[in-house]
């Protein structure tokens, strides 16, 4: 895996975690911190649960008795269970009935907290910018999103997938902007990569926003064009975005959450995630970029197609966006 410290994501070179430089030391200190907030977390929960049911192993039984009852969360609640991923990844049991480690309890949450927060705000922030920046796009995913909904609330899991163009709009974002910009791969044995001799060990770098604007696999890769999945999204037995994430996508190409047997485990919840808070923005607002001087930010380059005020791209650990400065107003009533 690509190592942690900042300096080895912003130039590419891969300093040893074991190596005392000061970004290790303050990376180190980082996650000493947040396993302490996290392993605490964890035993507050095995304690309430074994408070409530003698055992975290009885909370489990009777979790396993309110799914069998067809009750879903409202048996759970009665049962007293919290519905929340904590409790549900503790009364979690595998084939010989043995529950997850702290150890892996702690991995899952990391991936929550670390992987599942940051580049997901990074996504819809490229999001918002780019459909600000493409007014006729934002009032199609606007649109369709308000017919999906029905006036019938705000967006669902079920309504959002029938919002194709929206699906779309989040397809295209991340071909252009994906927050894991660079992805790392570690040679478990000796391999042979081309013309290219990798011992064990060697970590191989990535770049998904090169390999995303390959004008030998894209067509105008520079352009906002979420058009471009129309196609693929209209085929006999289309199952949604997931099946466009698998191995290296339709092209061979697009990777925005890695390849492989070892890519993003959260790219379905990243997906929904992201669809749901652009559909219930884009309903009741819209979305326009303010000149880059009264943002204080640098116009936008020559040739780039982008208007001024369109953030300009911040590569550090992930490819954020230096600023994004938007106008919100209220749409009107429909």
């Amino acid at each position: 895996m690509l190592d942690g410290s900042p300096c080895s994501a912003a130039t590419g070179f891969v300093v040893p975690e074991w190596l005392p430089t000061w970004d290790n030391l303050e990376f180190a200190a980082a996650v000493q911190q947040l396993d302490r907030v996290v392993y605490g977390m964890i035993q507050r929960r095995r304690d309430e649960l074994a408070a409530a049911h003698g055992s975290v192993a009885a909370a489990a039984a009777a979790a396993a008795a309110a799914a069998a009852s067809g009750g879903g969360g409202a048996a759970a609640a009665a049962a007293g269970l919290p519905s929340d991923l904590l409790t549900s990844l503790l009364l979690s049991r595998d084939e010989d009935g043995s529950g997850m480690s702290d150890v892996a309890l702690r991995d899952e949450l990391m991936t929550l907290l670390v992987a599942g927060q940051e580049t997901s705000a990074i996504l819809l922030g490229w999001a918002a910018a780019l459909l600000a920046a493409h007014p006729q796009a934002q009032e199609r995913a606007a649109a369709a999103a308000e017919a999906a909904c029905g006036g019938r609330g705000p967006p669902t899991a079920a309504s959002v997938r029938q919002m194709p163009y929206l699906e779309s709009v989040v397809l295209e974002t991340l071909r252009l902007y994906s927050p894991a910009y660079m992805v790392g791969r570690c040679a478990r044995a000796d391999a042979q990569l081309g013309p290219y001799r990798l011992p064990a060990g060697t970590t191989v770098l990535v770049s998904p926003y090169v390999m995303h604007r390959d004008p030998a696999v894209w067509e105008a890769p520079e352009e906002f064009r979420p058009e471009r999945w129309h196609a693929l999204q209209s085929r006999e037995g289309y199952q949604g975005s997931m099946s466009l994430m698998s191995n290296l996508g339709p092209n061979g190409s697009y990777l925005p959450f890695g390849g492989g047997p070892r890519n993003c485990i959260g790219t379905g919840f990243a997906m929904m995630e992201a669809m749901l808070v652009l559909a219930a923005t884009l309903t009741r607002f819209r979305l326009e970029l303010q000149p880059a001087a009264a943002a204080g930010q640098r116009a936008a380059p020559g040739g780039s197609g982008l208007p001024a005020g369109f953030p300009r791209p911040k590569p550090l650990l992930t490819l954020r966006p230096e600023e994004v400065v938007l106008r919100i107003t209220p749409r009107a009533s429909r």
